[in-house]
This record gives C-alpha cells, sequence and structure tokens, in this order.
C-alpha cells in the first residue's frame, strides 16, 4: 500500500492523503489545487466539481491549449512502484472526455530518478461523454529498477484543448480499455 491508501491516489473530488492535485506546464513546478473552482497557468486550466457516485465526486479540467498543460497527482514522499512494475498491475484511471480530443494527450509517470516513461492515449479510448475507466500497467512506463522513487504516479500531458473529468486514479487489474505500452 502507498502511504496507507491501499493505492488509491485520488477518489471523491480530492487526492488522498499522502497526495495532491496540481496544474503545471510540464516544467517541474505547478499549482496545487486544494479547493474549486480554481485556475492555473494564467486563466488557461480551469478546474471546477462535477458529480460523480456522489454530489461533487469529481474534478471537471477545462484545459485552454497553448501550450503544455499537465494535470499531476504529486506524492509527498516517493513510493516506490517497483514491485507493480514487475506484476500485471496497472493505472486505472475513471475519467470522462467531454468534447473529442487531439492526439496529443499523453498519460504517464514522473520519477525522481530516471522514470519518466509515458504511453499515448488514442481519441478511440476516450469516447465522449461517458465514464470510462482506463489503464496502462505500470511496467510501459520504465523499469521496476527505475520504478523506485515516483514523486508522481499520474502525470497526463497535453498542448492542446481539452474537456475532462476525473473521478478516480488508483492502481489496478481492471479496466474498461487497457492501453498497450507505446500506445
Amino acid at each position: 500500500a502507498d502511504a496507507g491508501t491501499d493505492g488509491v491516489y485520488f477518489a471523491a473530488g480530492r487526492a488522498t492523503p499522502g497526495f495532491s492535485l496540481e496544474i503545471g506546464d510540464g516544467s517541474g513546478s505547478g499549482t496545487r489545487i486544494a479547493t474549486v473552482p480554481a485556475q492555473a497557468l494564467g486563466g488557461r486550466v480551469k478546474v471546477t466539481a462535477v458529480d460523480y457516485g456522489v454530489q461533487e465526486g469529481a474534478r471537471h479540467f477545462s484545459l485552454a491549449g497553448g501550450g503544455p498543460q499537465t494535470i499531476a497527482v504529486q506524492a509527498t514522499e516517493p513510493l516506490d512502484l517497483g514491485r507493480q512494475n514487475n506484476g500485471d498491475v496497472m493505472l486505472v484511471t475513471t475519467l470522462r472526455v467531454d468534447r473529442p480530443v487531439g492526439s496529443d494527450v499523453t498519460l504517464g509517470v514522473a520519477c525522481a530518478g530516471a522514470c519518466r516513461g509515458t504511453v499515448a492515449i488514442p481519441a478511440a479510448a476516450l469516447p465522449v461523454g461517458s465514464w470510462r475507466s482506463i489503464a496502462v500497467p505500470f511496467k510501459c512506463f520504465g523499469k521496476a529498477s527505475e520504478m523506485t522513487r515516483v514523486a508522481a504516479p499520474f502525470v497526463l500531458r497535453t498542448a492542446l484543448p481539452l474537456e475532462i473529468s476525473v473521478a478516480r486514479i488508483a492502481t489496478g487489474m481492471n479496466a474498461d480499455t487497457v492501453l498497450r505500452c507505446g500506445g
């Protein structure tokens, strides 16, 4: 279990204890989102609450594009995901896309060390208007030896406009759609 969360990094509209939700431009520093509504990157990213399961049980992100934008769940202390990397454990995200996406959306992790693997998310994996769980095997993000100091177990990146809502981010074994390494 990671930081006492049993592998759940984001649920019920907020980061779980030991994690924080951050918006950035991929440069390494970001704006922590603790309450909503919120804005980041000079207003290019807006965050609001939406219902999922319970009132305000998810967060909606409106990304305007015009440069790199990241939605990340940062760990307070680096995580050792080497064991998850060796098995069939996946990063599972429950989300809803609210308008068609371009070809520039990736999902990855960020480490204090060498791992920075990403997987392209094809538009077909993100149908508009329906909640789905998508998953990426942790082994897609780097070697087990590189996954021992994960600073952010979830980093969604795009430079294009994107309207997306996120309800849950966790480790898991099942999802509606499992993405392959390399996209």
